[in-house]
């Protein structure tokens, strides 16, 4: 009772603070992002988002992150919108997943997914073989155990992959970073609430983390980048829509990938902040 006191008094006063906050409280990279919503974003959206943005920047996660999207903001069209190079493709639904407001996009299990746009191979240039890092923020979990991807895309027959499975039905998470399929960081997990992140620091070097904290290694050797886009809530085969497999049933708030010089634990602890903020911590 008293946490969830203090985080509405802490809510209460962003939004008075955000309702005064002046034109230049908001960085050059939110006002790339903003210029492409097509809706103006709300108050506390403005200063919570803008204050994750100024957070990422001053502790160099920017700089080395390839996408960042908050899909739990209150439009739909503007959380399809990267925060991180807005200007990209924004992300497209397949089979309607179901968005809601401030919390995000849930899968229904069988044929839903996002389709993020972002192309593990030309999507940028932070993302490489040996220095990947890309994860999902998930707030309602669905099935509690499940054979489901949450982040992940791999080539023909899922011979190599990466790909981030939260909690797989055996109760244990599993991440594959540009590495053959069968090979993985893994080990048991009793919830796949939470910041969920896959890490590949080396040719040789490959890490499941959970909220900012390193979990199981592994050390797999790199093979290849999948060329292909990664998908939200299923796992992008050969980009191959016939062959889309692993469909999720959770509901996922946030999803980011980039390099492994990103600080995991800054990271978390920012999207912690903005997740209380705008109502989407679990």
């Amino acid at each position: 009772m008293l946490r969830k006191i203090i985080y509405t008094l802490l809510l209460l006063s962003t939004f008075a603070k955000a309702q005064h906050a002046p034109t230049a409280m908001v960085n050059t990279a939110m006002n790339s992002f903003i210029s492409q919503c097509g809706t103006r974003l709300s108050a506390i959206e403005l200063y919570a988002i803008n204050n994750f943005v100024a957070v990422n920047i001053a502790n160099g996660n920017w700089a080395v992150m390839d996408r960042a999207w908050i899909f739990a903001q209150s439009i739909q069209a503007n959380s399809r919108i990267s925060i991180k190079n807005p200007t990209s493709t924004a992300v497209t639904e397949t089979n309607s997943p179901t968005w809601t407001q401030y919390q995000g996009y849930t899968g229904n299990g069988t044929t839903s997914y996002i389709v993020t746009n972002y192309s593990l191979v030309t999507g940028g240039n932070n993302f490489v073989l040996n220095s990947a890092d890309f994860g999902v923020y998930v707030n309602s979990i669905g099935t509690a155990a499940r054979n489901s991807v949450e982040l992940g895309a791999c080539t023909s027959g899922g011979a190599v992959s990466t790909s981030l499975y939260t909690r797989y039905s055996d109760d244990n998470m599993y991440a594959l970073v540009n590495h053959n399929a069968g090979a993985f960081a893994t080990g048991s997990i009793s919830t796949a609430l939470g910041l969920t992140s896959g890490r590949r620091t080396a040719s040789n070097a490959v890490a499941i983390w959970k909220d900012g904290v390193s979990q199981y290694t592994n050390t797999t050797a790199s093979s290849s980048v999948p060329a292909y886009d990664l998908y939200v809530l299923a796992r992008n085969v050969a980009g191959n829509s016939l062959l889309v497999d692993n469909f999720s049933d959770r509901r996922v708030a946030f999803a980011y990938a980039g390099s492994s010089a990103i600080g995991t634990l800054n990271l978390y602890n920012s999207l912690n902040l903005i997740a209380h903020q705008l109502g989407f911590h679990f």
